[in-house]
């Protein structure tokens, strides 16, 4: 049987004042330290409640995108978590998903909203939940999922941004987009003053051995291509050596932004 080797790292960068990315692996939120989690795919807890795993980019300025990320995953984490999944339909699973992150997204915005210091902050959130015959994705704004198979990558989520929108209608290209002036206008989030959120959720995949998920906020999709996130991790690195190659690779390229990567491998069990 398989099981899910978890690594997640969080970095502040070269130019931020404050770490404003966090990262949730099963319970625990973090933005400071790296957490590594091994699980078998076959676990009852896999089994009863599936294993949440996420990352937030929050937004806000000082500390409030820090506030706005790590509420997001931690009233995530505490909601769609709160009861066993195991006895749910698909259709179930994928409504408590939306339901939990547009929980979240009210109480980011009643916090803001009574709190003239968090006035406006919100928060992306991108994730993955796996249970045991397969996985959901879901997101809001522009933190992504990429899947390493077959050593070829593949982003699984669509970016919820004005220059995603561009693509999409023809008016700029791919490699226009990484200079655009408004690269970093979302288009959906948690909070951000905004009491519209339209989380994305979908099911209809599977993990097979093998199988390397990125999660990450814009901090590294936005610097680093992925010719060179693929090339990364297709290497024969342990998995938290790509995790700290990845984060390298966007301070090498500038640090611009905080800097958040998890990488989930289904691996043979031995």
């Amino acid at each position: 049987m398989a099981k899910l080797l978890i690594c997640g790292k969080t970095d502040i960068g070269k130019k931020g004042e404050y770490n404003e990315d966090a990262f949730l692996i099963g319970g625990i939120v973090e933005n400071k330290k790296e957490l590594y989690l091994e699980i078998p795919l076959d676990s009852s807890f896999i089994k009863y409640y599936g294993l949440l795993v996420a990352v937030a980019d929050g937004m806000g300025g000082h500390n409030a995108g820090d506030v706005a990320s790590g509420l997001a995953l931690n009233l995530l984490s505490r909601q769609f978590m709160s009861s066993p999944k195991g006895v749910l339909t698909q259709e179930e699973i994928t409504m408590a998903l939306r339901d939990s992150i547009f929980s979240a997204h009210k109480a980011i915005l009643d916090v803001s909203r009574s709190n003239p210091c968090y006035s406006g902050m919100g928060t992306t959130i991108g994730g993955v939940y796996f249970t045991g015959d397969g996985f959901y994705t879901y997101h809001a704004g522009d933190s992504r999922l990429y899947r390493l198979r077959h050593s070829g990558l593949k982003q699984l989520t669509k970016d919820h941004s004005l220059v995603q929108s561009l693509i999409e209608l023809g008016q700029i290209t791919i490699e226009e987009s990484y200079a655009h002036p408004q690269k970093n206008v979302i288009t959906n989030c948690l909070g951000g003053g905004n009491s519209n959120c339209e989380p994305e959720v979908a099911h209809n995949y599977t993990a097979f051995e093998g199988d390397i998920f990125l999660l990450c906020s814009d901090g590294l999709s936005d610097i680093v291509d992925a010719d060179k996130i693929e090339e990364i991790l297709n290497s024969e690195r342990m998995l938290r050596e790509k995790v700290n190659f990845l984060i390298d690779a966007a301070n090498e390229a500038g640090g611009k932004d905080n800097i958040t990567a998890v990488l989930i491998k289904v691996e043979e069990e031995k």
